[in-house]
């Protein structure tokens, strides 16, 4: 069987976001002034907000969702599925250089060509040998054949290199750790994630030479990746629910660069009591609907794409330019069509890893060539998930 796999489980946290649907529909912006709920509505503290940065959302005026709206053609990519590429769940995803990078339940990493062919992985190192790795928490692509793992549980982190396999590791001191998530950022500093706070540790000192604290005492759920690569970029968030996205600078701070504002539909932790206990943030989300809660941000090639759940339904906002038109969608469940929260996204387009049984609800064929239509209905169930680019508008 395909998911029988033997899995040494390094056990972080995993957002679980319900599978829902959209239409497009423009959106009559909120009344309500930025401003005037800047203090009180858990918005950004910076005192000079350029009114640019601010995309102001009404969460009432979402429909479902029209894909014509926000992609001009959608295309697959299915992976191979053969007994040395069995993918029990896409952790994460990456495209380079023509290049898929999968992260496999953080357990190895496999790559894929651009058609979807497999080349290699890393699960032959998975063990406890001196040129193993226990667990594939985080990945960063270096070159084309060549990415570092980390792996908390042994304290290291493991250079691959095809064809060669493992040909370094360095390890690091307890005191970076808990660690959600790893970025490389050049040859000496890296910056590890806990989750709240960013600590960038250089690996000549080997030492923490930085770090930028979160502002919040309540933990709530993960909604949001800390951080994220688009090109030459990377974007950070807090990973709880957030209405700002920053932009990393070259001095190691962050520059807000998008802020949400739902009106009075704002979100902040600071509604929250000190002894708020993080496990029941699904109950709280569900006794108010009323707010709407931010999940992962994109700017993309002057797109902006924004998921969010309100009134239990996952939606997405998306513009084209800061003063483009906005576009609100719902998902429904099991309606078509639906836009989930991507796996990865770059260069105006945006990658999803679907299931094959899924598959269906995520695409509108409208927008697929003969081709891509004549993938979709070869695919099998026990098949490895299909990589679905929606090329946006």
């Amino acid at each position: 069987m395909k998911k029988n796999l033997k899995v040494i489980a390094f056990v972080t946290f995993v957002a679980v976001v319900s599978v829902s649907t959209y239409v497009s529909v423009t959106a009559n912006l909120s009344k309500v002034s930025f401003m005037d709920i800047l203090l009180g509505q858990g918005c950004a503290d910076d005192k000079n907000i350029d009114k640019h940065t601010v995309w102001r959302l009404n969460p009432n005026d979402t429909q479902l969702t029209d894909l014509k709206q926000i992609a001009d053609s959608i295309y697959l990519v299915p992976l191979e599925t053969n007994d040395s590429c069995l993918i029990k769940k896409v952790h994460s995803l990456t495209y380079m250089y023509n290049h898929f990078y999968i992260n496999n339940n953080q357990i190895d990493i496999q790559v894929y060509d651009g058609e979807g062919n497999f080349l290699y992985g890393t699960a032959k190192h998975l063990g406890s040998g001196p040129h193993d790795y226990l667990s594939a928490m985080s990945f960063c692509v270096l070159g084309k054949d060549s990415f570092e793992v980390c792996d908390p549980i042994s304290l290291q982190v493991c250079n691959f290199s095809y064809p060669k396999g493992l040909v370094d590791k360095w390890r690091f001191p307890e005191e970076v750790l808990p660690i959600m998530q790893y970025e490389y950022l050049n040859q000496d500093t890296c910056v590890f994630i806990d989750g709240i706070n960013l600590k960038f540790y250089s690996r000549s000192s080997q030492k923490i030479i930085k770090e930028l604290k979160g502002k919040h005492k309540v933990q709530f759920s993960k909604t949001s990746w800390a951080l994220h690569k688009q090109g030459k970029s990377f974007y950070c968030s807090d990973i709880f629910p957030s209405n700002e996205l920053y932009v990393l600078t070259e001095d190691l701070e962050k520059k807000l660069v998008l802020q949400l504002d739902f009106g009075k539909h704002n979100f902040s932790l600071m509604n929250l009591s000190e002894d708020f206990d993080p496990e029941h943030y699904y109950a709280y989300m569900d006794e108010h609907p009323e707010y709407a809660y931010p999940f992962q941000k994109f700017i993309s090639d002057d797109r902006y794409l924004a998921y969010f759940q309100f009134d239990g339904k996952l939606c997405v906002a998306f513009k084209h330019g800061k003063d483009g038109q906005t576009f609100l969608f719902r998902n429904e469940s099991y309606s078509r069509h639906q836009l989930m929260i991507p796996h990865h996204v770059d260069e105006g387009k945006v990658y999803y890893a679907a299931e094959p049984t899924y598959l269906p609800y995520v695409v509108d064929t409208t927008l697929m060539s003969r081709e891509d239509i004549g993938r979709m209905n070869r695919v099998s169930e026990m098949d490895n998930p299909i990589i679905v680019v929606y090329c946006l508008r």
